[in-house]
């Protein structure tokens, strides 16, 4: 937008306060998130990620269980990244009939930097899908998945 306003002036263009590379603008970018939501794949996303899951419950909005991703070491062999939710609304699609007889696994990936899988538990009724849970997980292995149904 700056760069079509001033499109002839090069002084304006070369000025990076006025007109930043977009370089300087992912730079920010980073430093904000960072700042505000924390680093990636470090201990603080995750202490982060564990105060929000508290919030979370404290707020009754649903519950959410997590297990917090270690690293493996040569020692410790570390545990997978496990969050399981569900919601208030989502809890009244438990009391529905089909819940206990049919539910359908739909994982994706790639949703965000860290490529970390999302699987939607749900359930069919005659005019559609309702859902039942969702799990995000630290990959797609059965280790994770089986942790998280245990802790539904």
């Amino acid at each position: 937008e700056i760069q079509l306003k001033y499109d002839n002036d090069e002084a304006i263009l070369a000025d990076k306060a006025i007109c930043p590379h977009k370089h300087n603008v992912y730079y920010l970018h980073q430093k904000y998130l960072d700042t505000f939501i924390g680093t990636r794949n470090r201990k603080e996303m995750f202490s982060r990620l564990a105060e929000e899951v508290e919030e979370f419950n404290s707020n009754r909005k649903g519950n959410a269980l997590m297990q917090p991703y270690i690293a493996p070491t040569n020692t410790d062999p570390g545990q997978l990244f496990v969050l399981v939710i569900v919601t208030n609304l989502i809890k009244h699609c438990h009391a529905l009939q089909q819940a206990g007889k049919l539910v359908y696994m739909n994982s994706t990936a790639g949703l965000d930097v860290l490529n970390t899988p999302m699987t939607i538990l749900s359930t069919s009724i005659p005019i559609g899908s309702l859902p039942l849970a969702i799990i995000l997980t630290s990959d797609e292995t059965t280790n994770p998945f089986t942790k998280a149904l245990d802790m539904l």
